[in-house]
């Protein structure tokens, strides 16, 4: 995976600042509904640098259980930020839908 393409889907973000319990709850919530349209759905994760500097990088392929594992807790959460500043994880399907 070379180019990166912006997703032609749902984007979803907050549109304010939440306590990192709220927001693993809130995207635990996401990938519930998201498995349950697309069960098989081949994922792709980045790193997201495009706060940062408009980029994205792939990192690797990722599946559902992978996906509730970074999202489960505010622990995990950070734990799966590359740790630049404004680089964060980005996560999407690989016919970028």
């Amino acid at each position: 995976m070379t180019n990166f393409e912006k997703p032609k889907g749902t984007n979803f973000r907050c549109s304010e600042a939440l306590g990192a319990a709220e927001l693993a709850k809130l995207l635990c919530k996401i990938v519930i509904f998201l498995q349950n349209s697309e069960p098989y759905a081949k994922l792709q994760r980045y790193d997201d640098w495009w706060e940062h500097d408009g980029l994205h990088f792939y990192k690797s392929p990722i599946d559902f259980r992978q996906l509730f594992a970074i999202v489960r807790s505010p622990e995990s959460l950070l734990e799966a930020m590359p740790g630049d500043d404004y680089v964060f994880v980005g996560i999407s399907p690989g016919d970028g839908s």
